[in-house]
């Protein structure tokens, strides 16, 4: 997390609270309308490869109504941009840095204009040949790659503790709940697709081209949904504690019970017509909309507290980054002013004397190594997590003379300030 300065905007709660939806509903749309060109795709240029002029041309019906074209592209990356705005606005984490947030952005791009380009190559053409497959994989996976990484960043953002050090090291974004975001994803754009076909008017004299997408829409669905609670609740295991809470797992509920109810609607062996049809869909862009309001409940269980503190403390100019004075020639610094301009620069983020921010108030944890600085400075050099309240410590790149000094600091001024 960024020290809080004189740049920072402060947003008041009604601001914060907008900026919020406007965040949530990009993230929907974005999610829903790529999960749909994604499937859609894979479907369309997957099932003519069995042959057949049948599946030629459900491929083809299905590839039309996948509207992506160079227009739609710019207008899906302009979303993207305005979503990583809104969180920069409302957290300003300071997470990694544009050339990377530009190159998930071009990946999104370029992937969905070579998309657009297979699909225009098969419309004109009437046929899906294999070389329109190649090139909409060329398009597919750099799109999954920028989804991938997006959602891997959302993780990220739910990990404040990683903040300070995420700027220079990209290996950081990798998380096993961004693995679980992303298998969440996939499935659900599985069952986007699905519904999808399922609520598109597919055209055609021949009934049997209409059953083959009522097939192919239930099958995507039913399966999509079947896969589905797997990454759901590995995606909750690997939550953070300070995530969790009874919304969370009350919008995990909801979702399973709606997946439960379209996949028995689906499967009935009754209800053909509309209604058998309408149900699904509602149900699956539900799950979309859920999905996105447990990452919005989770992000702001975790977030809200050190985030609107972070913003609100006054800080001295030292405490915004600057390094202290160094000590004049032939002056060797005392321990315990060293250890301020070390705490000052790589400690302040996550911790303040008097309060909680991500983590502990330390007038309540350094005393209990009052007269043990080893053990303190050995809890530094290797930090655990002993507290389930709060994220684990990582581990800082110090030196054992900064240690030590920064040690000696926190012992200090937590006596001067307990009156010890």
């Amino acid at each position: 997390m960024p020290m809080p300065n004189e740049s920072v905007i402060l947003l008041s709660p009604e601001s914060a609270s907008l900026l919020e939806i406007l965040l949530s509903s990009a993230i929907f749309i974005l999610l829903t309308f790529v999960g749909f060109v994604i499937g859609g795709a894979v479907v369309a240029f997957v099932l003519p490869a069995y042959g057949g002029r049948k599946f030629q041309r459900f491929g083809l019906d299905l590839l039309s109504k996948v509207t992506v074209n160079f227009p739609v592209a710019i207008l899906v990356v302009l979303v993207a941009a305005i979503s990583l705005y809104c969180v920069e606005l409302l957290y300003d984490p300071g997470l990694l840095n544009a050339v990377f947030w530009g190159g998930i952005l071009f990946l999104l791009f370029f992937g969905l204009a070579v998309l657009a380009l297979s699909r225009r190559i098969a419309l004109s053409r009437g046929m899906i040949s294999q070389g329109n497959a190649i090139l909409a994989a060329a398009g597919i996976l750099p799109v999954l790659a920028s989804m991938f990484f997006l959602v891997s960043a959302a993780a990220l953002l739910i990990m404040p503790e990683k903040w300070p050090f995420a700027a220079g090291n990209w290996g950081l974004i990798l998380s096993w709940n961004g693995v679980a975001g992303f298998l969440e994803f996939a499935a659900l754009s599985l069952a986007v697709t699905g519904a999808g076909v399922l609520a598109m008017d597919i055209r055609s004299e021949k009934k049997g081209l209409q059953d083959l997408a009522r097939k192919t829409g239930t099958v995507l669905v039913a399966a999509a949904l079947l896969i589905w609670p797997v990454p759901l609740i590995f995606d909750l295991l690997t939550l953070p504690e300070m995530a969790l809470s009874p919304g969370v797992f009350i919008l995990a509920g909801i979702s399973l019970i709606l997946a439960m109810v379209a996949c028995l609607q689906l499967l009935a062996p009754s209800g053909e017509g509309k209604t058998r049809r309408a149900a699904p869909v509602i149900a699956v862009l539900s799950l979309f909309l859920i999905h996105v309001l447990a990452d919005c409940v989770a992000r702001e269980n975790i977030l809200i507290e050190p985030v609107l503190l972070s913003r609100t403390l006054s800080v001295a100019p030292a405490q915004a980054g600057e390094k202290a004075a160094p000590a004049s020639a032939g002056e060797k610094a005392e321990p315990a002013s060293a250890g301020k301009g070390v705490f000052e620069q790589h400690c302040t983020a996550c911790h303040r004397f008097d309060r909680r921010v991500v983590g502990p108030p330390l007038n309540e944890v350094v005393p209990k190594y009052r007269g043990d600085i080893e053990a303190l400075k050995n809890f530094i050099s290797n930090p655990v997590k002993k507290n389930p309240d709060y994220p684990a410590m990582p581990k800082l790149a110090l030196t054992e003379e900064e240690i030590a000094a920064v040690a000696a600091y926190l012992l200090e001024q937590t006596a001067s300030e307990n009156g010890g």
